[in-house]
């Protein structure tokens, strides 16, 4: 996915700031600090996240209020919120050829008011007491942004789950089309996040195994076992880069080959630039020792 370009317009046009009615854009519009800070973000959401086990919800309508006050996009890792420059700062994104957008999923909201009616007539009446950010009176359809999956809400949700096995397999649940979709500029991280941070935590293992181990090469037997199961990852987090890419099925070539013995592997200096990148330089010079 690109690198997300905040576009004043766009945002007014197909994100959470045009939900707002006429009243509310005239407040934030006159407030002196129009822009949110992170910090500002992380205390709302560390105050207003619903924890269980690992699931985790945030209410749809502080996540579309926080974005009507961002200018950039906010990256939902592990109940951590981070900002972009955060996540380059603390993992070697980049020297792979990624964006934290490349390993998060962008969401949107299909917007369903309780009564459109209701709604329409306040803006024409210039009530503007009704609004299209608010939990009690509206319903929240989330789902990743470019998702083809249809809306469906919560009632015809429970309607389908309360249907005889027999009945589940013949039907699908209700599909709804919402009043308005809207994207918002939080992303949440998926599958290739937790790769990316697997990767991270396998090449700090290496560096304290071989930095215990003394040199006498035993340690980088059982490392070796590993190693296998781990090139294969490589393709995923490389980045397109010619020269990575090689570098990923050259080492992807010798992990799945039978006649290789793995145990006798060697660093290049190019998996040491690569396995570098994920750990300190002190850690880095005892692997090279």
């Amino acid at each position: 996915m690109p690198k997300f370009v905040f576009d004043d317009d766009v945002d007014k046009k197909e994100y959470a700031y045009s939900l707002l009615n006429p009243a509310e854009i005239k407040q934030i519009e006159s407030e002196s600090a129009r822009w949110m800070e992170p910090d500002t973000i992380r205390s709302i959401l560390s105050n207003n996240v619903m924890k269980s086990d690992e699931i985790n919800t945030l209410a749809a309508s502080i996540v579309l209020h926080i974005d009507t006050r961002i200018n950039y996009p906010i990256f939902m890792i592990s109940n951590e919120v981070y900002t972009r420059e955060d996540l380059l700062e603390i993992y070697p994104l980049e020297d792979f050829g990624k964006c934290p957008e490349d390993l998060t999923e962008q969401q949107e909201f299909g917007v369903f008011p309780y009564s459109v009616d209701v709604y329409e007539q306040s803006i024409e009446s210039k009530r503007f007491d009704t609004s299209l950010i608010d939990d009690e009176k509206n319903e929240y359809v989330q789902r990743r942004v470019g998702s083809s999956a249809p809306f469906i809400k919560t009632k015809d949700l429970i309607h389908y789950l309360c249907k005889s096995a027999a009945l589940k397999r013949s039907t699908k649940p209700e599909e709804s089309t919402p009043f308005r979709i809207v994207k918002t500029k939080l992303f949440i991280a998926k599958q290739e996040w937790g790769d990316f941070i697997f990767m991270h935590k396998f090449a700090r293992g290496i560096s304290m195994a071989l930095s215990i181990e003394g040199g006498t090469g035993h340690a980088m037997k059982a490392i070796a076992y590993f190693i296998n199961g781990v090139i294969k990852s490589l393709p995923m987090i490389c980045g397109s880069q010619d020269g990575q890419d090689a570098a990923c099925r050259d080492q992807a070539d010798a992990g799945v080959n039978d006649n290789i013995d793995i145990t006798n592997l060697a660093f290049s200096d190019e998996d040491m630039r690569l396995l570098g990148n994920f750990i300190d330089s002190d850690n880095l010079s005892a692997i090279q020792e």
